[in-house]
């Protein structure tokens, strides 16, 4: 659900004739592959996800490296998107100055992150109380799991972008609402797992491929079609330019 709804976003505010591309944090290349773009590279730490797309036939070119040392050239990209990666990266004021210094004049940065509210979400649903997985030491373990170490808002995410030399030309918020609160509860789920968990889980697919999930699907489609503008979500997508 949420992948879909990022590619759909993504393909938005991405010019295609703007490159070389950066896909910066591919992992495993699948939600970069969805874009359909064109003479795109990709950097990741994880080395068998990179070893996993290095002959697939869509990236140009992946390396393994870090998004703070990253290895191409001054200028040399059009465009660098980022795709629920930087959240989890250490060192970001370095990062993001190197991203402006592998970019091109008027070149673009365009990523999304989860915000403070997707965490909310997840203290306040009661399906995951009941079973006692939104309190503060799951929450703990979940962001330990996760290496969760940038949950900013927009405020603070102008701040770092702008102190780097860079601006930030658009942003919005999405998965909003129910769409929200089904997507923190099931990542949660599948996170932190417990007997209660995979219970739960289990029981959650079930209703919602069955009739009663019919509203929650339907929301859902209506979602990615119309995308809400303006809605408060629990995430973010943030478009950057260089000056």
């Amino acid at each position: 659900m949420i992948r879909s709804v990022e590619s759909k976003l993504f393909s938005a505010c991405i010019n295609k004739t703007e490159t070389p591309l950066l896909d910066l944090g591919c992992g495993n290349g699948t939600f970069g592959k969805s874009l359909e773009l064109e003479e795109v590279y990709g950097i990741d730490i994880d080395e068998k996800a990179i070893e996993s797309i290095s002959n697939n036939g869509y990236y140009n070119n992946v390396r393994l490296a870090s998004a703070s040392e990253i290895p191409f050239p001054d200028s040399f990209f059009g465009t660098v998107f980022s795709n629920c990666a930087l959240e989890h990266m250490d060192d970001l004021d370095r990062i993001i100055n190197e991203v402006r210094r592998v970019l091109k004049k008027s070149g673009k940065f365009v990523f999304t992150v989860p915000t403070a509210k997707f965490f909310q979400v997840i203290k306040e649903d009661r399906v995951l109380d009941e079973v006692g997985l939104n309190n503060d030491k799951v929450l703990d373990e979940y962001n330990r799991f996760h290496h969760h170490v940038n949950i900013l808002e927009i405020d603070k995410w102008k701040e770092i972008i702008e102190n780097s030399g860079l601006r930030i030309s658009s942003y919005r918020y999405y998965l909003p609402g129910a769409i929200g609160r089904f997507i923190a509860r099931m990542d949660m789920l599948y996170t932190v797992e417990t007997p209660e968990s995979k219970k739960l889980i289990r029981k959650l697919h079930k209703r919602y491929r069955s009739i009663m999930g019919l509203p929650m699907r339907l929301y859902f489609s209506y979602y990615l079609i119309t995308l809400h503008k303006g809605l408060p979500g629990t995430h973010l997508i943030v478009s950057v330019e260089k000056k």
